[in-house]
C-alpha cells in the first residue's frame, strides 16, 4: 500500500500542475514555482519528512477540483513519460542520503518497491505511442550512452551496487535493447523476448522489459485506455504483488506489476491532461517532454559530481537532504531548458527568409 501510494505521489504532482493551467490567466505559475509543485512532494517522501498516502491524499483532492477526462491520449502519455523522469530524476539521487527509507530502494531479492519500477515505468512510457518508424538515431544514441557510462564506471571506481544492474550493466543499455529490439517490429520483439540468451545478467532482464514494452504498445493501440481500465489493473496489482517476484531477473511477477501500476498511474493523468495545451511552451513539464533523455543524461551526470564532491552519507539531517534534491531536480532542469531556448534560437533563425 505504501509503496502504490509513493508511486501515486509524482503523477498526482503533474496532475495538480496541469489543474492549474486551466487558470492561467488568472493564475500565472512561475518556473520556479512549477519547480516547487512538481519536486518538493516526492523529496518530501523520499527524505522521509511526509509519509506517502497523506501527501497522495492531499496532492488528489486538490487536482480533483478541476478534473475532467480527455479524450486525449497522446497528452496522457506524454504526461506519464514526464512524471516517470521527474521521480526518476529525484530518487536516482536521494537513494545516496541516510534519510531514503530502505522500502523505497532497489530490492536485492525479491519485492517490489519505489525504485523497482523506474526502468520498467521508462520502458512502458516508450511503447505509449502511436505507431510510427522507430529511429536508428535514438538506437544509436543510446547505446553510446550506455557505453559512455560503463565505462566511466570502470575507469573511476565509481561506486554501482553489483545487484542492483549486474556488472557492466546499467539503465541505458536496457534502454538502448528495448529501443534496438523495436527497430525490428512486434513479431521480432516477442521473438527475441522468448529466445533471448539469459547467460549474461544484465541481458536475461531485457526479454522482461521487452513484454512491457509490447503491454504498452497493445495498451495504447487497441483502444485499450478506456477509464475503467484501472480496474482489472489494480486486481492484476494485487494478486501478484509479494515478496517473491524479482526485478533483478524481471520475471513474470515483476512484469506483471509493473504494468498494472503503469496503467493506473495512466488513468490518474487522464483527467488532468487535458489541460496540456493551456501549458506555456517554456513550462517545466513541456521542457522535460521535448527533451527528456537530455534531462535523464543532465541528472546523472549531476549525480555523479555531488557524489564526488560530497559524501552523501554524512548528510544526516532530512531537510538538508531536501534542500540538496530540490537544487539538483531544479539545477537539472534549468540547464535542459537553457539548451532547449537555445535549439529554438537557432532554429527560428534558419527558418528566415533570406533576404
Amino acid at each position: 500500500m505504501e509503496t502504490a501510494a509513493a508511486v501515486m505521489v509524482v503523477p498526482l504532482s503533474v496532475s495538480l500542475r496541469l489543474s492549474l493551467a486551466s487558470r492561467e490567466k488568472t493564475m500565472e505559475v512561475s518556473w520556479w514555482l512549477e519547480l516547487v509543485l512538481l519536486s518538493l512532494p516526492i523529496i518530501s517522501v523520499v527524505t522521509d519528512i511526509c509519509r506517502p498516502v497523506p501527501v497522495a491524499i492531499a496532492l488528489g483532492f486538490s487536482a480533483l477540483s478541476l478534473a475532467r477526462w480527455d479524450k486525449s491520449k497522446e497528452s496522457t502519455a506524454a504526461a506519464f513519460r514526464v512524471a516517470t523522469a521527474l521521480a526518476t530524476g529525484v530518487c536516482v539521487l536521494g537513494v545516496d542520503f541516510p534519510s531514503f527509507p530502505n522500502r523505497y530502494a532497489k530490492t536485492n531479492g525479491g519485492g517490489l518497491s519505489l525504485m523497482d519500477l523506474g526502468t520498467a515505468a521508462t520502458v512502458f512510457g516508450d511503447g505509449l505511442r502511436s505507431p510510427a518508424a522507430p529511429k536508428m538515431k535514438r538506437a544509436l544514441l543510446l547505446f553510446g550512452l550506455a557505453a559512455a557510462r560503463s565505462a566511466f564506471v570502470a575507469t573511476t571506481g565509481y561506486p554501482e551496487p553489483e545487484p542492483e544492474y549486474q556488472r557492466g550493466w546499467n539503465f541505458f543499455w536496457t534502454l538502448a535493447c528495448i529501443e534496438a529490439a523495436s527497430l525490428l517490429g512486434p513479431i521480432a520483439m516477442v521473438f527475441l523476448s522468448l529466445t533471448l540468451p539469459s547467460t549474461y545478467p544484465g541481458l536475461a532482464t531485457v526479454p522482461g522489459y521487452l513484454v512491457v514494452n509490447l503491454a504498452a504498445r497493445a495498451f495504447f493501440s487497441f483502444k485499450m485506455t478506456s477509464p475503467t481500465s484501472w480496474l482489472p489493473a489494480a486486481l492484476t496489482y494485487l494478486a501478484v504483488v509479494d515478496d517473491t517476484i524479482s526485478r533483478s531477473e524481471a520475471d513474470l511477477g515483476y512484469v506483471l506489476a509493473s504494468v498494472a501500476l503503469s496503467i493506473i498511474v495512466f488513468n490518474i493523468l487522464r483527467p488532468f491532461a487535458t489541460f496540456w495545451h493551456r501549458l506555456p511552451a517554456t513550462s517545466v513539464l513541456n521542457v522535460i517532454r521535448r527533451h527528456r533523455l537530455a534531462y535523464f543524461l543532465v541528472i546523472n551526470l549531476l549525480c555523479g559530481a555531488v557524489n564526488f564532491t560530497m559524501h552523501t552519507n554524512s548528510v544526516t539531517s532530512r531537510f538538508q537532504a531536501a534542500l540538496i534534491l530540490f537544487a539538483h531536480t531544479s539545477l537539472a532542469a534549468t540547464i535542459v531548458k537553457f539548451d532547449d531556448e537555445q535549439l529554438l534560437a537557432f532554429r527560428s533563425l534558419r527558418s528566415r527568409p533570406k533576404e
